[in-house]
C-alpha cells in the first residue's frame, strides 16, 4: 500500500509566521502557486536549488521547514542543505503587511474614540 502523503506544517507555518500567501511565496521563490500548495501539501519537495532559496529567505535549514531528508537531489548541484553564511534577508513585505493591520486596527479605533466622544450622554 502507497504511503499517504503527510502535510508540511513546518512549511507552512513559517510562511504564515512572515505574514504571506501561498502566491506570495511562490513569487518571491520563482515557482508556480500549485508548487508551493504541493509542497505544503507533502506531495512534492523542493529541488535543491528551491531548498536554497526557501531556506535563505526563512534563515532556516531544511530540517526545520519540515524536509528532514534534505531536497529533491539534483546532479550537479552539491547543496548540501547547510545554513548560508549570507544574512538572512529582510522581509519588507512581512513589515509593510504589519503596518498596513495595525493602521487599519488603529483607525479603528480612532473611529471609536471619536464615535463615543460624539455619540456619548451629557452628564
Amino acid at each position: 500500500m502507497a504511503k499517504q502523503p503527510s502535510p508540511n506544517v513546518l512549511l507552512q507555518r513559517e510562511r504564515m509566521r512572515h505574514f504571506l500567501t501561498q502566491s506570495e511565496l511562490a513569487e518571491i521563490i520563482g515557482v508556480d502557486t500549485k508548487t508551493v500548495q504541493r509542497w505544503e501539501l507533502g506531495l512534492r519537495r523542493p529541488r535543491a536549488y528551491y531548498m536554497r532559496k526557501l531556506c535563505e529567505y526563512f534563515g532556516k535549514t531544511p530540517e526545520a521547514l519540515g524536509f528532514p531528508d534534505g531536497p529533491h537531489a539534483v546532479e550537479g548541484d552539491g547543496w548540501t542543505g547547510g545554513h548560508s553564511t549570507a544574512p538572512a534577508p529582510t522581509n519588507d513585505h512581512a513589515c509593510r503587511r504589519i503596518l498596513t493591520y495595525l493602521l487599519l486596527a488603529g483607525g479603528m479605533v480612532i473611529a471609536i474614540i471619536v464615535a463615543w466622544m460624539i455619540l456619548r450622554p451629557s452628564w
